[in-house]
């Protein structure tokens, strides 16, 4: 190995020791917000199934509510 590529192998370790431990830091990081989102979507889908229901009953509520008023009205 002529002096060029032992500098540049010295180089390149060098900055994996000081990448490698950062980017697993940003990994970690990374995955943990991933798994709040997750639980954050979760949590969308079922406010979200709840205003379903409860459109659903207004729904029905204003159909009851035409069918009274149509009844009373004749």
């Amino acid at each position: 190995m002529d002096d060029i590529s032992k500098t540049v192998s010295g180089f390149r370790a060098a900055i994996q020791d000081l990448l490698v431990p950062e980017l697993k830091a940003i990994q970690t990081e990374l995955k943990h917000h991933s798994e709040e989102f997750a639980k954050i979507d979760k949590r969308f889908e079922a406010i979200d199934k709840r205003f379903e229901a409860v459109f659903d009953s207004l729904h029905h509520l204003e159909m009851t509510q035409s069918e009274i008023l149509l009844f009373s009205s004749s």
